[in-house]
């Protein structure tokens, strides 16, 4: 049974969070704009951890802050735990029952895990305004603040740090 908490993955925010320049217009009279995500959308931590208990696997991800969440039903095996004032990702869980992983072999858990969690980020981030499901005690409808460009930076350092995350999910099994 896997009872240790996975180490926690130092990010190169760096990488995620590029100036972008460019001009206002084609004439002289154009300004040069140059925009970066803010210090605070892009996680400085990441790790991947399966929870034995719920058989769910886990990717949390750390920010310079921190707040309260509020979990949010993406799919049928997809949850997020989302900022309440910030939009950003705190959290995704993929549970991997759902995915019959015990009856498949692990490449195959890795790559649907690994699919389910694109899949979910790019769904946020394509779903700017839409209303999400609460899973909490309400079955209603409600507005969650939406941070596109979070979704799209977690969108990148889950498939650029996929290796390092999932080896929790291989101890598991």
């Amino acid at each position: 049974m896997n009872t240790e908490v996975a180490d926690w993955i130092e990010v190169d925010e760096s990488r995620y969070n590029q100036i972008k320049r460019r001009y206002s217009g084609i004439d002289s009279r154009s300004v040069l704009i140059e925009m970066s995500l803010s210090p605070y959308d892009v996680p400085s931590l990441v790790r991947g951890d399966y929870d034995e208990e719920s058989k769910k696997f886990v990717i949390d991800f750390k920010y310079i802050d921190s707040e309260d969440t509020t979990d949010m039903t993406l799919d049928d095996h997809v949850t997020a735990f989302v900022g309440s004032g910030s939009g950003r990702i705190y959290s995704l869980l993929i549970d991997t029952m759902a995915l019959g992983a015990s009856s498949v072999s692990l490449k195959i858990v890795e790559e649907a895990v690994h699919q389910d969690a694109e899949k979910a980020l790019n769904k946020m981030a394509l779903d700017g305004a839409a209303y999400i499901l609460s899973s909490g005690t309400s079955s209603r409808h409600r507005k969650q603040k939406n941070n596109s460009k979070n979704y799209s930076v977690l969108q990148e350092i889950v498939r650029d740090y996929w290796p390092d995350l999932k080896q929790d999910l291989r101890t598991a099994r």
